[in-house]
């Protein structure tokens, strides 16, 4: 049975666009512990299309998929695929990030900390955009921005214990949200602080 522990921060949210995905810092990558765990359904799926939304990969769930398959974290990706991918970050440091966005869909966008362990946000969100509109190319605030890394205690520590995610959400298309299609699309970092 697949794991699916979506959460939404509407409260927290505002408005943004997307197909998309993190170029910069180097987000979490699709390889074979993704692959054991979520089957060859969802692995294909997001090996296709790195930038698509979540829910197509839930929609290719298959008999090989695994209860620790969770696609609504980190897009079901594994940090075990990405252990050479983890940033050294100190408290107070400025950690630039990028988008690249294909499509464009209001909804709902932010960055935050996540423990890996109970898969909740432990600090954020970090940063938030203002509502912009259809606006292409996007504003440079919104695809260059940068994040200041808060004081975590213990809690990042040691690799694998957290991820910086950028988080956004489609709603349905509605007159709050026009160009909205209910979708989801995730990029996590690991790293440790």
């Amino acid at each position: 049975m697949l794991k699916t522990s979506i959460t939404l921060f509407p409260l927290l949210a505002v408005t943004c666009w997307g197909h998309g995905i993190i170029k910069i810092p180097q987000r979490r990558l699709i390889g074979p512990a993704m692959l054991a765990s979520c089957g060859a359904g969802p692995y294909n799926n997001i090996k296709a299309d790195t930038y698509g939304p979540i829910e197509n990969a839930v929609a290719k769930i298959g008999s090989d998929t695994k209860s620790d398959c969770d696609l609504y974290f980190c897009k079901g990706l594994k940090y075990e695929d990405n252990t050479a991918n983890v940033y050294s970050y100190t408290v107070g440091q400025i950690v630039n990030m990028q988008t690249d966005i294909e499509a464009h869909h209001r909804g709902y966008c932010n960055v935050s900390i996540l423990s890996t362990e109970t898969k909740k946000i432990i600090s954020g969100p970090l940063i938030a955009w203002p509502f912009w509109g259809m606006q292409y190319p996007y504003p440079p605030e919104e695809s260059n921005f940068n994040i200041t890394i808060p004081d975590l205690g213990t809690q990042c520590k040691e690799p694998g214990k957290c991820v910086i995610q950028w988080y956004w959400y489609s709603p349905p298309n509605n007159a709050s949200y026009p160009g909205g299609n209910n979708q989801t699309y995730e990029s996590c970092i690991d790293f440790t602080a």
